[in-house]
């Protein structure tokens, strides 16, 4: 195969790991690289798709099919987008809001309150086990309405429980009524 003479005007624009094409007379520069076959036992030229045209007027115009690919690579990347659950979250700290359950978290477990609310969640909405708390509040928008910024993992959760269960005091005063109620807890999370 004979090799076409380009104009000068055109080889200015070819770069290593581009290659020229003439469509309809027309100068069109693509993108190749090259790779071996093991079947054919040599190297083998892919073509990585259209970079621009090239007129003698305006030289090298980059394609509009390239621009758009390079404009959804750089938006958002399937690899960083996570959810976070919000639902339950939102609904658990309206209802304890509405009750002024945290209030009383707050006040009788200025320390605790945050992971008592997380224990909470975990066990309404998925009664987890403790191993699988962590990885509920992570999932969740919970930690963030809470503005609690503790990383929870397996031994700090004991720590948690064992330092929750030695405030007795705090534990009954909490559970005392404020009112001739007869419940504590709100029917609704019972």
């Amino acid at each position: 195969m004979a090799k076409i003479k380009h104009p000068d005007w055109v080889t200015t624009h070819k770069k290593p790991g581009t290659e020229l094409k003439v469509i309809n007379n027309r100068y069109y520069l693509y993108g190749v690289k090259s790779q071996y076959d093991k079947v054919l036992k040599r190297s083998k030229k892919i073509s990585l798709g259209i970079l621009g045209s090239i007129t003698q007027e305006h030289g090298f115009v980059v394609s509009e099919k390239k621009e758009l690919k390079e404009k959804s690579n750089k938006s958002l990347s399937v690899k960083e987008a996570f959810c976070l659950e919000y639902g339950l979250a939102k609904w658990l700290l309206d209802t304890l809001n509405e009750d002024k359950i945290l209030d009383k978290l707050k006040k009788h477990f200025p320390q605790l309150w945050q992971f008592i609310v997380c224990m909470v969640y975990c066990r309404v909405g998925y009664q987890s086990p403790l191993k699988n708390i962590p990885f509920h509040v992570e999932q969740s928008e919970l930690s963030h309405l809470l503005d609690y910024d503790e990383k929870l993992y397996d031994q700090k959760t004991s720590n948690f429980l064992f330092d929750l269960g030695s405030k007795q005091a705090s534990i009954h005063a909490f559970m005392q009524t404020d009112s001739h109620q007869k419940r504590t807890v709100p029917q609704k999370l019972v």
